[in-house]
């Protein structure tokens, strides 16, 4: 229940910035809508009875005060307004998730199973002979690895005859959009996850093999959608090994990495994906030589498919991960070790269509 902890403390978090906000906006409105009153009447009086340059100087500052705690108090309403907007759609959210009842991950993935897509492409997975008409694959739940107000992150094992695979998958709940912008602007995150994922595979980037991607509905009714993807089995943190694990390494194996890393994210951007960090890639085999590591990108719903993109905005996402993925080498690596990073990092700059 830590998923419905979180929800709670943040929609009280902002039920009393709410109530903050309209304080001080009130509170702002009043005292400058009687400094303006009473510098309106002085302003009268001035212009009745004369008066001098810095009685007038002062009027003007008084003004301009008062002007400015009015204004400062539209903006604490719009702000309010617009946190009012958000806490209430939160709870519409809570409120639609509740109609629709709690997420029943074992029934999603047995009407997963049940498409001919799934069976399909779990022969890419296989390593059993078996000609694929003479059994069925069945898909169950092994174990949820995360539960959030948006998402649920989970494994799952395909099992055909002796033959079991382990699945990486993540159940989108149908009011994830709502959690911030990104969801508000994408309400469809989840399907580019998918397009991402289908694009690394096509391209050879060596990710999880994508296995199958579905809309849930009930009665009609649009209630999330799924995404089942290969398990790659344990890997670690590019950004987290950088700052532990790297610094211990020979000087040639380091420099030798930190160019791979430039020629995976080199190869990422050729084939159209951006708006990454170092924080979303991960690295398997890091104990053994540069050539047995293997790269890949992670938490993909922040990522972006700009293939259809003007030149110039493809160019300026690129641009904006090279430099933050040097800002975060340049911490831990030596100008040799920098220079050989930027050199296969920028060449996806320079390259760029």
């Amino acid at each position: 229940m830590a998923s419905e902890g979180r929800t709670v403390r943040r929609r009280a978090q902002m039920l009393a910035a709410l109530v903050v906000l309209l304080c001080a906006s009130g509170v702002l409105q009043v005292v400058g809508g009687r400094r303006a009153a009473r510098a309106a009447k002085q302003a009268a009086a001035l212009a009745r009875g004369g008066g001098s340059a810095e009685a007038a100087e002062r009027l003007r500052g008084r003004q301009g005060a008062a002007s400015r705690l009015q204004w400062a108090g539209l903006w604490c309403t719009v702000a309010a307004a617009g946190v009012g907007g958000v806490l209430l759609a939160g709870v519409a959210s809570a409120a639609v998730q509740a109609a629709l009842g709690p997420v029943r991950l074992e029934d999603d993935l047995a009407e997963l199973a049940a498409r001919a897509v799934f069976q399909t492409r779990m022969e890419l997975l296989s390593r059993s002979a078996l000609p694929a008409g003479d059994a069925r694959w069945e898909l169950r739940l092994h174990r949820v690895l995360s539960d959030h107000d948006t998402h649920t992150v989970f494994e799952a094992t395909a099992r055909r005859g002796e033959e079991a695979v382990l699945l990486w998958g993540k159940r989108y709940k149908v009011t994830g959009w709502l959690k911030s912008l990104q969801r508000l602007f994408l309400p469809a995150y989840e399907s580019a996850t998918w397009g991402i994922l289908c694009r690394m595979h096509t391209s050879g980037l060596g990710g999880p093999v994508p296995v199958a991607f579905d809309r849930l509905r009930r009665g009609g009714l649009r209630v999330g959608s799924i995404l089942v993807a290969e398990h790659v089995g344990s890997v670690v943190s590019v950004k987290g090994f950088l700052r532990s694990g790297f610094a211990v390494r020979p000087a040639a194996w380091r420099q030798a990495f930190l160019a791979a890393l430039g020629a995976f994210v080199r190869r990422l951007h050729e084939a159209g994906i951006c708006d990454f960090t170092a924080r979303y890639l991960y690295a398997k085999g890091l104990d053994g030589p540069v050539g047995s590591v293997t790269l890949y990108l992670f938490d993909l719903d922040k990522a972006r498919l700009a293939v259809r993109a003007p030149r110039w905005v493809r160019r300026a996402r690129r641009r904006r991960d090279v430099r933050r993925l040097v800002d975060c080498v340049r911490e831990v690596a030596t100008p040799e070790e920098l220079a050989a990073f930027e050199a296969a990092a920028r060449g996806a700059e320079a390259q760029a269509s």
